[in-house]
């Protein structure tokens, strides 16, 4: 670099910058000198193009900084009108509803609002600001964007919208988008079924999530889509078969839907994740040919299950079925696709199904009584008869477990069991045989005697 250098300059004893020049004649390097010409450092230098380019860019930050912060100050401000809190966006100049005051019963979301200084449009309304009491809201007429939580924690008992509005109308009650999405249904309402407007091509995501009163639900066939938790924790639901028109299935649609005792039916080859999950009602599960995937958790928690059948070609999530445990014919645990092509049953009382191909055996208490068989194999869980008494002045065709619930041929035995007369149970006093003859003989005697009598007073 010697070729670069120019003589070094003292200046009245102070240290001097010096420059050094490279060979076009552009900046590269500062040294700092002594007055005596010692040398003290060297900083490097930018290029005049540089330093502007970097100057504009430490500019364009420090705005961009003075943006955010202005915007993050608009989005805090929230002022308080006639029952209703809003969010006040001064870059935007707009107005979100932010929360209701949940003692006002219904509510009427206003087209603007003031803070003393400015009016600003209310055209939002924010997450979970309806609260639980309130039963009626109306649409404002420049609301234009809901959240998708806005109604979670509303009990509604009807919508209405603002004629004005264009976005959003009203179907029995339920808030509908202008191009025919089905956004919310009031929950509070207590009609039992609902049938949700033609042309509605959308369900959003928990839109009839806790209606507790519906039993069923009809679907046009233009409907193509239903978001997650659709139906989730609609109690009373019985009935909500989907149009095959369905494309597009979210997840946990009818979870935790007591009351479904049947499965509706699916347009989709896929039962998704959680779609049934906690239909403690459901007790036959039949996955046929139209099934060719069953998500996670998909009928998780789904207590009463007696009955199981998924067909051969099916691929099953290891967690489909999870809170069953399922035993194959050696009595080892099987889950996912080693479900595939048998037929499982169980009680629907322990959370336990059984291949049906295991047989248990069961016993017949009936002391010395003869009866027409003392053991039994059941097949699919079920005894195939019940045995009958040989004898005579005895009724053996009533059964019972030891906990003294009658049995009959659509009993579901799990395990090897006993099962016993009302006199062979083991909290029963056994009676013994010679005293009943001894009765029977006595009673007879006494009747003779009674006849007797009758008769020589008639002579």
């Amino acid at each position: 670099m010697g070729s670069y250098f120019k003589n070094f300059l003292n200046c009245g004893g102070k240290a001097a910058p010096q420059a050094v020049y490279g060979p076009f004649g552009m900046t590269e390097t500062l040294f700092i000198t002594r007055a005596d010409g010692g040398f003290r450092g060297i900083l490097p230098m930018m290029t005049r193009g540089t330093i502007i380019a970097f100057s504009a860019a430490v500019l364009a930050a420090l705005a961009l900084v003075a943006v955010l912060s202005d915007s993050s100050e608009a989005e805090t401000i929230k002022i308080d009108i006639d029952g209703g809190q809003y969010e006040l966006d001064t870059v935007k100049h707009e107005a979100t509803l932010a929360a209701v005051d949940a003692f006002l019963g219904d509510f009427y979301i206003p087209a603007l609002v003031s803070d003393g200084t400015d009016t600003y449009p209310v055209t939002a309304i924010g997450p979970r600001a309806i609260p639980r009491n309130l039963y009626e809201l109306v649409i404002g007429q420049n609301i234009e964007k809901i959240d998708e939580n806005a109604f979670v924690n509303a009990n509604l008992v009807e919508f209405s919208v603002d004629p004005d509005n264009e976005n959003y109308e009203v179907h029995l009650d339920a808030l509908y988008t202008a191009d025919g999405t089905l956004l919310a249904y009031p929950v509070g309402n207590t009609r039992s079924e609902y049938s949700v407007m033609d042309e509605t091509v959308a369900i959003a995501p928990k839109a009839f999530q806790f209606a507790d009163s519906l039993t069923s639900i009809e679907f046009p066939e233009s409907l193509t889509q239903i978001g997650n938790y659709a139906f989730s924790n609609c109690a009373a639901l019985t009935d909500a078969d989907l149009p095959e028109s369905v494309t597009d299935v979210g997840v946990g649609i009818f979870s935790n839907c007591h009351s479904l005792t049947k499965l509706p039916k699916m347009p989709s080859s896929v039962i998704y994740e959680s779609t049934f999950s906690g239909c403690i009602g459901l007790k036959e599960i039949v996955i046929d040919e139209s099934i060719v995937t069953v998500g996670p958790s998909a009928f998780a928690n789904c207590k009463a299950i007696s009955y199981l059948s998924v067909h051969e070609g099916c691929t099953v999530d290891d967690t489909a079925f999870q809170g069953l445990t399922v035993y194959d014919p050696s009595g080892n645990p099987v889950t996912g696709s080693a479900l595939r092509g048998n037929l499982y049953y169980g009680s629907g009382i322990d959370k336990n199904l059984y291949d049906s191909t295991t047989g248990f055996t069961i016993h017949f208490s009936a002391g010395e009584r003869e009866c027409s068989s003392k053991i039994m194999t059941t097949v699919g869980g079920k005894l195939p008869s019940l045995p009958t008494y040989t004898g005579l002045f005895w009724d053996l065709d009533t059964w019972y477990l030891k906990d003294g619930t009658q049995i009959t041929t659509e009993t579901v035995f799990t395990s090897d069991d006993t099962v016993y007369t009302s006199t062979e149970m083991p909290d029963a006093e056994p009676l013994d045989d010679n005293l009943i003859i001894g009765g029977v003989v006595i009673a007879l005697m006494v009747g003779f005697v009674i006849c007797v009598i009758a008769m020589a007073k008639r002579f």
